[in-house]
């Protein structure tokens, strides 16, 4: 006799824009190509200043070992990493754009790990970093090029990990492809237990951790002020650096690292700089209205949230319920397996009809939130 089983693979979490000015400008379901922060340290001094302390995050990626040994090749093409900065130290997603760099997670496995890029980001707690993909191109052993499910086009954990003002971190975000059951179809996930900064790393190919360049602001910076930042590698000055403003030229570091520029009054203050083959950015956000960051803040905490009531049976009805903040939400806008079913009720739930499928992917949007569930039906044979 066959039983079917339910086992949750995985939950993603909220994909949130919010548009206030000094607000959020960036999140992971955010269609926007443009880099993107939200970093909000603020000293004392001045409304208007921020701290400038920053550190480099070496990004990785690596590969579980689950159903990877089904296949010759699986290429998954990486175009934009985030990271969300805990509450405490103010909220909200740092993004960097990654030019669309693909790897094989065949060759990654175990301690296995590539080098994606290290980024220069604000100090501070750091609580869910997502991978955002374009492309999966998966060959089985048998030459046979199979579809990878990858829900939203993006991985994302949730894992702490703190950057330090001048600290060199090491972050590897752990991918794994599974099985679904005997039904020939794969999925990509992340896996919290071995992503983070304190698990091993063994570069592949030829790479090695090194230190990038570094940026970092000598003194206080304010808006309409002039301001002076600092660009070294491994401890040394970086002179004749290119350093763009708001993609705007303000020149070149002289024999100590350093130039100085007039800081615009916009809210989001990005500085790049180039040497060589070599880039950093920087970004920080500018704070001007106290009221508006908070009624962003409060916006950036209304995280959408979705759970089935009870069981969840093949070919059978299932209830869903979506909240956010703990409160039902009405006319949230639910798909299943890729097919809108209905809206929610004033009590947040719509009952939904469970397909016959080995996968149940479950999304559920209201404004700018989406929330998405994705189970797997396994088959135990008992018999």
């Amino acid at each position: 006799m066959t039983r079917q089983t339910l086992q949750a693979l995985l939950v993603a979490s909220v994909v949130l824009l919010a548009g206030c000015a000094g607000g959020i400008s960036g999140s992971p379901g955010s269609p926007t190509t443009n880099t993107s922060t939200t970093d909000a340290d603020q000293t004392t001094s001045s409304p208007t200043s921020v701290s400038p302390d920053a550190g480099t995050v070496a990004f990785y990626i690596s590969d579980e070992e689950n159903a990877i040994s089904d296949f010759r090749h699986l290429n998954v093409t990486v175009t934009r990493v985030g990271f969300e900065r805990a509450g405490a130290d103010g909220g909200g997603w740092v993004e960097r754009e990654v030019d669309n760099k693909t790897v094989d997670l065949t060759t990654l496995q175990g301690a296995n790990a590539t080098l994606v890029n290290q980024y220069t980001i604000q100090n501070g707690t750091y609580s869910k970093v997502f991978v955002h993909v374009s492309n999966v191109n998966a060959t089985l052993q048998s030459g046979e090029q199979v579809r990878v499910k990858l829900p939203s086009e993006k991985l994302q954990l949730t894992n702490d990990f703190t950057v330090a003002s001048g600290s060199d971190v090491d972050f590897v975000f752990d991918i794994t492809v599974h099985k679904a059951g005997n039904s020939g179809k794969y999925i990509l996930k992340p896996v919290i237990s071995e992503s983070g900064t304190d698990v091993p790393i063994k570069p592949t190919g030829n790479e090695e951790r090194h230190e990038g360049l570094k940026i970092q602001f000598v003194g206080n910076l304010s808006q309409s002020s002039n301001a002076t930042v600092e660009v070294t590698r491994d401890g040394e000055a970086v002179a004749n650096a290119t350093v763009l403003v708001n993609e705007e030229d303000v020149g070149t570091t002289d024999s100590n690292g350093r130039v100085t520029f007039g800081v615009p009054r916009d809210e989001n203050l990005k500085v790049t700089v180039t040497k060589d083959d070599h880039r950093a950015d920087l970004e920080v956000t500018l704070d001007h209205d106290s009221e508006t960051d908070h009624q962003a803040g409060e916006k950036a905490d209304a995280e959408l949230n979705a759970t089935f009531v009870g069981t969840v049976s093949q070919g059978e009805n299932a209830t869903l319920s979506v909240t956010q903040n703990g409160s039902a939400v009405e006319n949230a806008t639910v798909v299943v397996n890729d097919e809108t079913v209905g809206t929610t009720d004033t009590d947040g739930k719509l009952t939904v009809a469970v397909p016959n499928a080995d996968t149940l992917t479950v999304v559920a949007q209201v404004d700018d939130a989406e929330v998405e569930l994705e189970y797997e039906f396994e088959s135990d044979d008992n018999s």
